[in-house]
């Protein structure tokens, strides 16, 4: 090798090198979070005090959040959103964009259950967004609950044979 081939060499390195640097940075920041907040209540309507608050976007889990303590006067959840700038593909899997629908969930007992309640979509970046929730009750802890009822209340209506009227009229005591 030569010293003009070496210098030649040498020259592209250096100008790749150069142009390298010069080329704008392609890393994405992520949008400022959406701030979903609100009361998350058991079945009866009363305010969870354990368990957790699970949000979804698509169905990628991209939040989650205990319900332990009252934040503020009927808030005892609070979920940071990541979202992401909608140009191509998302910059991680779980951030949100703009107009998609947040789903929630609770999580109880290492149960997750169905909410009711209006969850809004994902906003503008920073904006914030209030959802009460509360628990659906499993479709057999419904009927359950109302063979129960139905049971003792035949069970109160019925009276063994060998209890005797304690009036004069017949009438069962």
């Amino acid at each position: 090798m030569t010293a003009s081939s070496i210098a030649s060499a040498t020259g592209r390195v250096c100008a790749t090198c150069a142009l390298l640097l010069c080329m704008p940075a392609l890393a994405r920041l992520s949008e400022p979070s959406n701030i979903c907040f609100g009361q998350a209540s058991d079945v009866d309507g009363l305010a969870l005090t354990s368990g957790a608050v699970i949000a979804r976007v698509n169905g990628i889990e991209c939040a989650r959040g205990s319900t332990g303590r009252l934040l503020a006067d009927s808030v005892n959840f609070s979920l940071r959103i990541p979202l992401d700038d909608g140009a191509d593909l998302r910059f991680i899997p779980t951030a949100a964009r703009s107009g998609e629908q947040l789903e929630l969930s609770l999580l109880c007992n290492g149960d997750e259950i169905e909410v009711t309640g209006i969850v809004p979509r994902i906003a503008e970046p920073g904006a914030l967004l209030h959802a009460d929730i509360q628990a659906v009750p499993e479709p057999g802890a419904a009927l359950a609950t109302a063979v129960s009822c139905a049971l003792l209340a035949i069970r109160r209506r019925t009276r063994t044979w060998s209890t005797v009227p304690a009036n004069s009229d017949g009438a069962w005591s």
